[in-house]
């Protein structure tokens, strides 16, 4: 289990007596619940105004957890990206590509297609708007793990989408069911995109 130290300042640990340690260990996953229980007008100028963006973020995210409400899903992801200093025609463009994908997969699960499959299709497609699959493109921009689309262009984000909404229209079209008929739309999709 991997556990994250939390300072303690000299105060508390006088109010807790002689024992006290000098730091308490959380795990990982509990971080994000003390982050949150954090009294933001306690906390030094400099720093206060992030704590109060993660926290609007928390809510947003628990709330979306809670009712899977898409709109309060699409704000969280826009607060995030709001966090990390993306402007906002790149965010508007990024929740495009968010709702596309999801309708894709949503297609896919409706026509037969399983497990690690969704992630072949999807490296076609994205063959087809970059030249190299996801794990290719994100090894060419030098990120060990995550979303390569979280460091694409607002173009980059374009061509994926039309590519995906391509693939969409042709399963569709096609009724594409099970994944050889899908990686044919998906092939399509593809070709959609320029390459």
């Amino acid at each position: 289990m991997k556990l994250i130290s939390v300072a303690v300042t000299a105060m508390e640990i006088s109010q807790r007596g002689g024992g006290a340690k000098e730091r308490v260990c959380l795990p990982k996953q509990f971080i994000s619940g003390f982050l949150f229980g954090i009294n933001a007008s306690r906390v030094t100028p400099e720093l206060r105004e992030r704590v109060i963006r993660w926290q609007r973020e928390a809510h947003l995210i628990l709330d979306a957890a809670f009712t899977g409400d898409a709109e309060s899903v699409m704000a969280a992801v826009r607060q995030r990206y709001l966090r990390q200093e993306y402007d906002e025609a790149w965010i508007r463009q990024r929740q495009i590509t968010i709702g596309t994908r999801n309708l894709l997969t949503d297609e896919w699960k409706q026509r037969g297609v399983q497990g690690k499959q969704y992630g072949l299709l999807t490296a076609v497609i994205h063959r087809g708007a970059f030249s190299m699959t996801p794990s290719e493109h994100r090894a060419h921009k030098g990120l060990e793990k995550g979303e390569v689309r979280d460091h694409m262009t607002g173009l980059g984000l374009a061509f994926i989408n039309v590519a995906e909404q391509a693939t969409i229209a042709n399963a569709q079209i096609e009724d594409a069911q099970g994944y050889e008929e899908n990686l044919e739309a998906a092939d399509k999709g593809r070709r959609a995109a320029g390459l």
